[in-house]
């Protein structure tokens, strides 16, 4: 069984920082962007502008060392540099993103550990295909069909 667009951890990464959260749990969202006309015929044409890559984390704060991570994370969403973000660890990692929701750490229970935050990231430009990468390909046996996807070190690109 090989996974379709990588699995693992969460992990964020700016040229100065970097964070992974074992634990982590990520997905990608491929959404479409188009433009949808009726013509005098009453058909509907659709162009397809392209792909807006939408990632969505959830990071639970469970054990003894975790808050060290969240500390980390705030001062990378706090740095104003470009982040990139694994979101399933081994797979597609995704550039130049904005965060694209609030930060809330909602408590699991009236203890002082166990909180949880979901955050939403975006991409800033559109891809122009959905990203093709099976987990445990290499370069070797393995191609893309997308000018805005690269292969690099067993890990897709989304630029």
């Amino acid at each position: 069984m090989k996974s379709i667009w990588g699995y693992g951890s969460v992990k964020f990464v700016t040229d100065s920082h970097s964070v992974e959260f074992p634990t982590g749990i990520g997905q990608i969202t491929y959404k479409k962007i188009s433009i949808k006309v009726e013509n005098i015929n009453r058909d509907i044409i659709e162009k397809v502008l392209g792909y807006r890559v939408m990632i969505s984390v959830e990071l639970t704060n469970l054990l003894e060392d975790d808050y060290l991570l969240f500390s980390d994370l705030l001062t990378i969403l706090n740095s104003g540099e470009e982040i990139t973000i694994y979101p399933q660890g081994e797979g597609i990692f995704v550039t130049d993103v904005m965060l694209d929701s609030d930060v809330t750490f909602n408590q699991l229970h009236l203890l002082e550990i166990g909180q949880t935050i979901k955050l939403k990231f975006t991409n800033k430009d559109l891809v122009t295909s959905l990203n093709q990468y099976i987990g445990g390909l290499t370069s070797d046996n393995f191609t893309f069909n997308s000018d805005n996807a690269t292969f690099n070190s067993d890990n897709a690109v989304v630029n």
